[in-house]
């Protein structure tokens, strides 16, 4: 009975300094979750209590198949995610461009400002539109014959401050990744 209360006692601090460790490092996230869906090539992390939920495609086309995720924390903002694969992409600028109409299309939206971005070694488009109810960010690249996108929106004129660490938090994984641990 001595030996087992030495062995509970010397094995009490270690697994206490772990358990703080962890909590420290779950609290320095902000509670931010990493997500990287199986076969997307990307990864992001979601705002706290943001779940994501798939939503697949919305309007299929020939060539064409969309794979996207939403997240929506109620009254405060949602972001959208995902990938296109196509059959073909004749001009990435021209398909960066197009992403951008369509999203502001869908949205009633009016386009505000642009700017090129890079990410990762790939070039991409960050674009802010409004419509009367909502303020967007979008952010747009084309990898080989997919097009990725990361989406925030807000109701009225401002986007909420997480929206610079989910935009700035994606990233694209090499080619032929996507063993993520979401699946579609």
């Amino acid at each position: 009975m001595a030996n087992t209360m030495k062995i509970i006692r010397a094995s009490f601090l270690p697994v206490l300094l772990l358990v703080v460790c962890l909590l420290a490092a779950a609290q320095s996230t902000g509670g931010w979750t990493y997500f990287h869906p199986a076969g997307s090539q990307f990864s992001v992390n979601l705002p706290p209590a943001c779940s994501p939920q798939y939503v697949g495609d919305t309007q299929p086309k020939p060539g064409e198949q969309t794979y996207l995720w939403r997240c929506i924390i109620p009254g405060t903002a949602v972001y959208l995610v995902g990938y296109t694969r196509y059959d073909h992409i004749n001009s990435i600028s021209r398909e960066i461009a197009a992403d951008r109409d369509n999203f502001n299309k869908s949205t009633h939206a009016s386009l505000l400002d642009q700017h090129a971005i890079s990410t990762d070694g790939i070039a991409g488009l960050e674009f802010d539109s409004r419509n009367d109810k909502m303020t967007y960010r979008g952010r747009v690249w084309v990898r080989g014959h997919r097009a990725f996108a990361a989406f925030a929106g807000a109701p009225g004129t401002q986007l909420p401050a997480a929206t610079d660490g989910f935009m700035n938090s994606f990233h694209l994984q090499p080619a032929g990744s996507g063993n993520g641990n979401k699946t579609q």
